[in-house]
């Protein structure tokens, strides 16, 4: 891939050829990974991204339903790093939202259900236009088996999550004191008292309930003419923020409410599970419930979806048909 980089007026060499030779290649390598991060593409990048589309077309058509051809797109490894920062930074203020509510405030729930109803429709509305603001395992898991995006870019998300993920927790506990990190397992995902099975219910029916709003607001195009493109991240932050508070009191402390997002348990389990604090403690002893009960929630969420898509248009029925229907059944058909 060969990249045009403009050509400004001569340097002057103050130091010789060799230093402007170097200048010249650090400058082509800030412009390389600008060029690679930046959202907006130029029209030779989509005539790029459409011939590579083209060449395809002799390919199986297994490689197409998995979207194999993806890892042709330049502006699916922009989204892959946007998916990797954006995880590693809302993970970051996670955790320090989970420190200074324990620490500050005698009803910890509270404090962080308000913050992260906040915190998540501020991150959708920076990112969604690159990436579609995932940050979470749990809407790329749902979206692969609705069929909004490819398994193979799912895949790549979900690896950025985690990567992300770990990244995030590990450069927190860097940040804090260590006994402060102990304090609260530093803001992980845990279990409490609850055993394996009722974790999982938790994780489960909030999993689910987290879903709605995603599918009803953001993916249902009927409803986005009503609330447009401002309103869903607000919804959907809100509901993230009753989820929190609604399961922190399932458990007494230091069991702090639902995952719901399996990429960022992992990832903070394995950054706590790092620390000379963390001990013999088995740190991931449930941690297939905070990727099980998204898994199970995913798939109960694209039957739904499937079967009873969130919207529908009416068909015309001869008024015959209604007159001997003695209920006055409406006939529906799914949109197309």
């Amino acid at each position: 891939m060969s990249l045009d980089i403009e050509k400004g007026p001569p340097a002057i060499a103050t130091t010789g050829v060799e230093d402007s030779a170097v200048s010249s290649r650090r400058k082509r390598v800030v412009k390389m990974f600008a060029s690679l991060i930046q959202y907006s593409e130029t029209s030779k990048q989509k005539a790029s991204d459409s011939e590579a589309l083209q060449n395809i077309s002799s390919w199986p058509d297994f490689f197409a339903l998995i979207g194999f051809h993806e890892l042709y797109l330049r502006s699916m490894y922009k989204a892959i790093i946007v998916e990797f920062v954006g995880t590693a930074t809302f993970v970051y203020f996670h955790i320090a939202i989970i420190n200074v509510s324990v620490q500050q405030y005698t009803y910890p729930p509270l404090p962080i259900a308000i913050t992260h109803a906040i915190l998540l429709p501020l991150f959708i509305y920076q990112f969604a236009m690159s990436s579609g603001a995932h940050f979470n395992s749990l809407v790329t898991i749902a979206s692969i088996t609705t069929g909004h995006i490819p398994l193979v870019r799912g895949v790549l998300y979900v690896g950025a999550q985690i990567f992300g993920a770990v990244s995030g927790a590990s450069i927190m506990y860097q940040s804090i004191d260590p006994q402060t990190s102990e304090l609260t397992r530093l803001g992980g995902c845990n279990t409490g008292n609850l055993e394996g099975k009722q974790a999982l219910a938790i994780e489960f029916f909030f999993s689910l309930i987290l879903l709605f709003p995603i599918y009803g607001l953001a993916f249902n195009l009927r409803q986005r003419e009503v609330f447009g493109p401002i309103f869903p991240p607000i919804l959907i932050g809100l509901m993230l923020g009753l989820i929190i508070f609604a399961s922190a009191s399932l458990a007494p402390a230091p069991y702090i409410g639902a995952g719901v997002n399996p990429s960022m348990c992992f990832g903070i389990a394995w950054a706590y599970s790092q620390t000379h604090l963390a001990g013999s403690s088995d740190v991931f002893k449930y941690q297939w419930v905070y990727w099980v009960g998204p898994i199970m929630a995913s798939l109960v969420n694209c039957a739904l979806y499937s079967s009873a898509p969130p919207f529908h248009e009416t068909i015309s029925v001869p008024e015959d048909t209604l007159a001997n229907d003695s209920d006055n059944h409406v006939v529906l058909k799914k949109a197309t």
